[in-house]
């Protein structure tokens, strides 16, 4: 191999091996430290985000909570009018020639 100024300049397997080894432990910490980096980046837009939809988070679980009140409420007033329902003797169905007078008074 040969430099700018002209020196030669040659490497054995044993230097060549000691130079990469040695490129290697210098990379090592960088790639550490980038992946910390990379993690906290991470953590910290997870963490935003979160924060910036638990208000709608929250309004929706109150209108879900508002909507079972609702439907509890219509439930048990349902329950109400069948239980009374079934109280309440039944009338007798209407004879043919009640019918008949209705429909000629209709036309």
């Amino acid at each position: 191999m040969t430099t700018g100024a002209g020196l030669a300049l040659t490497l054995d397997g044993g230097q060549l091996v000691g130079i990469i080894l040695g490129g290697l432990a210098l990379m090592i910490p960088i790639v550490a430290m980038f992946m910390n980096h990379q993690r906290k980046m991470a953590e910290s837009f997870q963490k935003q985000a979160g924060q910036a939809q638990l208000p709608d988070i929250v309004a929706e679980i109150q209108q879900l909570r508002q909507e079972v009140q609702a439907m509890r409420s219509e439930l048990n007033a349902n329950t109400i009018a069948i239980d009374d329902a079934k109280l309440r003797p039944l009338s007798p169905p209407p004879t043919p020639t009640a019918i008949e007078q209705r429909i000629t008074e209709e036309q």
